[in-house]
This record gives C-alpha cells, sequence and structure tokens, in this order.
C-alpha cells in the first residue's frame, strides 16, 4: 500500500462518528481459545478501568445476575503494544511503514515508536483496524465480557447478551451488539464515537504516553513480566 492509499483509507476510518470505522477485536470463541494464556488484558481487575466506567460496568453485571444471566468480564485494558500485535498481523511492511510515517507526520511519535517495536508479527486475518491508542481498551473505557453458561461461555445463543446489551444502554453505555454493521455482543464501552471521533492524533499519543509512559522501547513481555 502507498503511503497516499494508507492516507485516504486512515481520513476515511479518522472521520468516522461512529466505532465501526474502528471496529476492535470482537471476543468470540476463536479468540477466547486463542488468546487465553495471553497477559494483555485477560481475567483482570475491572479495577484497571476508567473509575466511572468500572463502576457503572459494576452495576450492569449485577443487574443481569438479577435476571438470571451471569457475565463474566475477560477483556479490559488491552496496551498499545498488543493493540500494534493484532493490527499488525494482517497487514504488509508497506502499509505499516505507511502507519508509521503518517503518525510520526501527525504529531503521534509514541504511537508510532510503539507500532514500530513490536516487530513484525505472525500472518492472520485481519482482527481490527484500530491502531494502538484508538481502540477504547487502551483507555480503560471498553470490557469484553461473555455469557456463562453451566460453567462454560455460550458463544452461539444470544440471549443472555441482548439482557446484558438492554443493561448496558439504559445506563449511557454502548453496546456494540447494537452496532448496524458488525454486532460485537460482548463489548460495551463508556462513550460512543471511537476516540479518533473525539481527539486528534497528538491528544490519542498524549493520552497515551500518560497512561502508559514514554518508553515505547519495551516489549509487553517486559512491562507484563
Amino acid at each position: 500500500m502507498t503511503q497516499s492509499a494508507f492516507d485516504a483509507e486512515f481520513e476515511e476510518l479518522e472521520g468516522r462518528s461512529d466505532d465501526l470505522g474502528v471496529l476492535d477485536v470482537p471476543l468470540n470463541e476463536g479468540v477466547f481459545i486463542d488468546k487465553s494464556n495471553m497477559r494483555f488484558g485477560f481475567r483482570f481487575s475491572l479495577s484497571d478501568l476508567d473509575g466511572d466506567f468500572a463502576s457503572v460496568v459494576t452495576e450492569v453485571l449485577e443487574a443481569c445476575e438479577r435476571r438470571g444471566v451471569v457475565m463474566i468480564p475477560y477483556t479490559g485494558i488491552r496496551s498499545p503494544w498488543e493493540q500494534a500485535r493484532l493490527w499488525r498481523q494482517s497487514r504488509s511492511t508497506a502499509t505499516v511503514q505507511a502507519a508509521i510515517t503518517r503518525l510520526r507526520n501527525g504529531g503521534a511519535d509514541f504511537i508510532a515508536k510503539v507500532l514500530e517495536a513490536v516487530g513484525p508479527v505472525p500472518t492472520g486475518p485481519r482482527v481490527t483496524n484500530a491502531l494502538p491508542g484508538y481502540s477504547w481498551h487502551q483507555w480503560g473505557e471498553a470490557v469484553d465480557c461473555y455469557w456463562q453458561v453451566g460453567g462454560r461461555p455460550e458463544w452461539n445463543d444470544l440471549t443472555g447478551y441482548n439482557v446484558y446489551a438492554e443493561e448496558a444502554v439504559s445506563r449511557g453505555l454502548t453496546s456494540g451488539g447494537y452496532w448496524t454493521s458488525i454486532q460485537d455482543w460482548p463489548h460495551v464501552q463508556k462513550r460512543a464515537p471511537s476516540p479518533s471521533g473525539l481527539y486528534s492524533m497528538m491528544a490519542i499519543d498524549a493520552r497515551m504516553v500518560e497512561i502508559f509512559g514514554n518508553n515505547a522501547a519495551i516489549s509487553l513481555a517486559d512491562r507484563t513480566a
């Protein structure tokens, strides 16, 4: 992908007022199995999330349980390093370099360094359009929960997920299950637009530095060891 082609794609994604342009990694059975032993935010504490958001999520989970639906929080904070790996896995070296150049030119040097620092990753399917910092998971403002039935995750029956979405939306959260293009039933987030719908590239970069520190050369393994 040429620089101009990537710039055009990025501007289209950045200009959207909803989250569909930067749809994040949907939690499903395949992701659950593949990532269950990784340490980038799975099996996390709600206290790691934005405080106000964590309080509302707790209310949602309690309301679901009162209705006989047990939702298990499974993904919360995802570091920009892991987001970078997920974004890179389906993209060519040329596309990655175009993204790094775009970020640097836009004053997002930290995110550019993160994208560069993770290095090449194994090729896989495209699971996200969200660059590091462009997912609410990096902000602590998104959570993925699965519906537990008989002690196991239920992925096909949406009954419990509908209850979960109803309770989340009734408290002012956004449910990925109600997105009109690709639905992500386990996902809820604090705010409706993606970060790019609210903040400039430089502002997103600054927030990532504030949350994760300024040393983009440190690997995820080093940060979680």
